[in-house]
């Protein structure tokens, strides 16, 4: 692929470096729009967390159709997959539905990046995760997702580097 992205989508388990990856894309390829994705947020628009994240994710989709708007998205779709099962009662499949519907597979502008560990031993839970027990089962589901992914540009690092260390 000779096409210089426009729009990055950057996914994986908290603590793995999609911040500072996030800052070193913006120092090589420059300026672009950080869009956080965190969990759902109560509000009386939505009855339910699954119309909320669906909503969501359609909106960010009509973004990475525009290939002008240099975007970076710190988790997207990828991570609807992963939580919704584990922690909101509902299946997240649906987003590669959405893949589909917004022929995810023909956006070359778009690279996708998933961060990896193969050893996770390493990190230190700070806390903000929804349960450190469940890295393990966390990450084999983002791998899941990517492999399913249709997005044609993307790419698993891992970020161990052997030596129980980034």
């Amino acid at each position: 692929m000779g096409m210089k992205p426009s729009a990055f989508i950057i996914e994986g388990l908290d603590r793995l470096g999609k911040s500072s990856l996030i800052q070193g894309i913006i120092k090589h390829f420059g300026y672009h729009h950080i869009i956080h994705y965190s969990k759902p947020i109560k509000t009386s628009v939505y009855e339910n967390d699954f119309q909320y994240q669906y909503k969501s994710f359609q909106y960010g989709f009509d973004l990475l159709k525009q290939p002008k708007i240099p975007v970076i998205f710190d988790r997207f779709h990828l991570g609807e997959t992963v939580y919704s099962n584990i922690y909101r009662g509902y299946d997240g499949g649906y987003v590669f539905n959405l893949e589909s519907d917004y022929s995810a597979h023909k956006m070359e502008n778009v690279k996708m990046i998933l961060l990896t560990s193969s050893n996770l031993s390493f990190q230190k839970d700070d806390g903000d995760s929804f349960d450190w027990s469940k890295r393990a089962e966390e990450q084999q589901r983002f791998v899941n997702a990517f492999n399913k992914s249709v997005m044609p540009n993307k790419i698993m690092v891992d970020v161990h580097d052997g030596n129980g260390g980034y």
